[in-house]
């Protein structure tokens, strides 16, 4: 349900704001269900908020900026 995933993340953006590396994880892991279903574009559009929050405080070796730099390499590869 994305509908539900996105109401997930409505909640933990009020509760912990859109610059905390969790919401980085959140917005990385709605990307994967958008892009499932479909939606290349809004993948595309969580994934590159994801990624600039992530590598805004963490350092670029950190696990999760490495995957969230891995799945945007990967789309622009699915994109070609």
């Amino acid at each position: 349900c994305p509908w539900l995933l996105e109401r997930w993340g409505a909640i933990r953006e009020k509760a912990l704001g859109v610059e905390d590396a969790s919401y980085a994880m959140y917005l990385s892991t709605l990307s994967g269900v958008l892009q499932s279903l479909g939606d290349i574009a809004g993948g595309r559009e969580a994934l590159e908020r994801a990624a600039a929050i992530a590598h805004a405080p963490l350092p670029p070796d950190h696990p999760l900026a490495i995957v969230i730099t891995q799945n945007l390499a990967t789309l622009d590869a699915r994109e070609r």
